[in-house]
């Protein structure tokens, strides 16, 4: 029961996952479903958490129903963020900037639509090598003075940058160190003249022998000459990647929600299968219940309630399917999301809205604005709720329709007095 009670809480506080749910079920592959579901939940929580803004998680979530999720995750050296979505706008990209979880690493995370990889490389490459992190010689003056005839080195110094620096101009090396693509895997890039690549290379034997002198149980990573492709390649990153390296406050905040792995990936799967099953007021059941005098009617525009709604869309916990929708008139920090059984949800209006129905004498199950159930003994009956919600926009649209009726009715005139001598 509290498994279910907390995989219910989860799933509530991911808000608007039917777009984004739509663009998942593209994939064949349960695994990319996972991680792709993994962020998706992630934001969604830290948005629960009011560490993040909901219109962060609404533009990534429709990028991922834009794409499929069929994307690529890269580390952006420091960028300012609408100069970054400028450039890759103008480039034609479809792309997705995401929240930077951690403010001190000084790289950003964007996903690039797979389709566009090609075309978002060569912008890549200019950014990337226009940012270098500084050396004796500027990433220019080295190729002229080498006539290109550079290399790029790979060493686990990563915590070290100032003893290179200093070592390297001590030997006459002349390098200039390029932006870590990756920080936290430990390694820096180095473009180094070719004429000196051996002296680098034999700086590293001696400092990895004079290390296993001091400490013999120290573990010591090769130094290695790589391509630029390959140097470019190391920006490439997950989304399980992303999390781990997000700042301790967003670490905190996620490890209230923590589950056993596997678990949110079989969730969606659940409700993968629960939104394609989705009903249409077509359906017998819809008649059977529209006829129940023991049930009231309800009509949930998808754009207003669902789209517009903290924690609206299909659910799926372990103790059942779920629909949640936003209650009318309810906003900001007085908001409350009505929750139903979703095989009583029906689709009408090709999909603009939703139509559900409530037993008139009991309470259905509400959220606050937090995602947390409101107390049974404190919630309305479902005739009350129609009553006091719903019902009232309903009336709000007739009374409406009243008043243009009598603007465009033309008005009769009476008919004149006959005159008479």
């Amino acid at each position: 029961m509290e498994n279910d009670r907390e995989m219910q809480n989860i799933m509530m506080n991911m808000r608007g996952a039917g777009a984004a749910m739509r663009g998942m079920f593209l994939f064949n592959n349960a695994a990319a479903v996972g991680t792709v579901m993994l962020l998706n939940t992630f934001i969604r929580r830290m948005v629960s958490k009011k560490l993040l803004k909901p219109g962060e998680a609404k533009d990534l979530e429709s990028f991922i129903a834009k794409t499929g999720g069929a994307y690529q995750i890269y580390n952006i050296p420091a960028i300012d963020q609408e100069k970054l979505k400028e450039e890759l706008t103008a480039s034609g990209l479809q792309f997705s900037i995401l929240p930077d979880l951690n403010k001190n690493d000084g790289i950003i995370q964007v996903a690039i639509d797979t389709k566009d990889k090609d075309r978002f490389m060569p912008w890549f490459e200019r950014h990337v090598l226009s940012n270098l992190k500084g050396g004796e010689k500027k990433r220019y003056d080295l190729e002229n003075l080498t006539n290109g005839n550079v290399s790029i080195i790979s060493i686990p110094f990563e915590d070290q940058v100032t003893l290179v620096q200093d070592d390297f101009s001590n030997l006459g090396i002349n390098y200039t160190i390029l932006p870590d693509l990756n920080v936290g895997d430990g390694e820096i890039q180095i473009m180094v003249a070719n004429a000196d690549v051996s002296k680098a290379q034999h700086w590293y034997k001696v400092y990895s022998e004079n290390l296993i002198k001091s400490d013999p149980e120290a573990q010591i990573g090769d130094m290695k000459v790589i391509g630029q492709e390959q140097y470019l390649d190391t920006a490439r990153t997950d989304e399980r990647a992303y999390i781990e390296n997000a700042a301790t406050k967003y670490q905190e905040a996620n490890k209230e929600f923590e589950r056993p792995p596997g678990e949110l990936e079989m969730a969606t799967a659940r409700m993968a299968a629960t939104q394609s099953k989705t009903r249409t007021t077509a359906d017998i059941e819809y008649e059977n219940l529209k006829n129940n005098i023991n049930y009231v009617e309800i009509s949930i525009n998808h754009k207003t309630l669902v789209e517009e709604s903290s924690f609206g869309g299909f659910k799926e916990t372990q103790a059942g399917s779920l629909f949640a929708s936003r209650i009318p008139g309810t906003w900001g920090d007085s908001e409350q999301t009505l929750v139903v059984d979703a095989d009583n949800v029906f689709l009408a209006d090709d999909g603009i809205t939703y139509v559900t129905f409530l037993e008139r004498d009991k309470a259905p199950i509400v959220l606050d604005q937090d995602g947390k159930p409101i107390a049974s003994k404190l919630r309305e009956s479902g005739q009350s709720i129609f009553n006091n919600h719903y019902d009232i926009v309903n009336r709000k649209f007739k009374d409406k329709s009243k008043v243009l009726d009598k603007t465009i009715k033309p008005v009769k005139m009476p008919t004149p007095p006959k005159l008479t001598k």
